[in-house]
């Protein structure tokens, strides 16, 4: 499992709440009882331990109740901010299902609702405002060693500017094309 090797190399200092807010190390209720021992996790998680497999099986039933692709979307959004493995681990069970969810039809919904969506940062902006400072604003990323960037231009004036904004969605395309 990709979470496990990089537990292992990560700072010790990265242990507890920490570690559960790291959507890249954190698994979730399938850390192990020695890993939460290990990690400062006791007390943080139920005390069942569940597989990987188990995990995705009650995502499964979560996502059947939602009433959309859009709150689909949003939901599996929200485990890419948790938890990255088991987003990985739905999707590419069968991306034939998640694929309308995450990418076309569905992405042209989240752009026009972003405003009402937004969740968090899954990328920059940079823009004509930074001329001069793009390095400064580039250094505001928090990962040091970044391999890939999906940049996207607009160069109509402020009359799409909604549209502008709800582009932030590119950073699943890029979740999508790195899994």
């Amino acid at each position: 499992m990709a979470n496990a090797s990089r537990i292992k190399s990560s700072p010790a200092d990265i242990s507890g709440v920490a570690l559960l807010n790291d959507p890249h190390l954190n698994k979730g209720t399938a850390f192990t009882a020695t890993e939460r021992e290990r990690y400062g996790l006791v007390g943080l998680l139920p005390d069942t331990v569940e597989t990987l497999d188990r995990e995705v099986e009650r995502v499964q039933t979560l996502l059947a109740v939602k009433d959309s692709d859009l709150e689909r979307y949003i939901y599996l959004i929200e485990l890419l901010d948790r938890n990255e493995t088991l987003f990985y681990k739905m999707v590419m069970a069968d991306p034939m299902r998640f694929l309308p969810i995450l990418y076309d039809p569905t992405v042209g919904e989240v752009c026009l609702k972003f405003g009402h969506i937004y969740r968090r940062a899954g990328g920059m902006y940079v823009s004509l405002t930074h001329k001069g400072r793009v390095a400064e604003v580039l250094r505001a990323w928090p990962v040091e060693d970044v391999r890939f960037i999906c940049a996207a231009t607009v160069e109509r004036p402020a009359d799409v500017r909604a549209w502008i904004e709800g582009m932030l969605y590119t950073p699943v395309y890029a979740e999508l094309g790195t899994a």
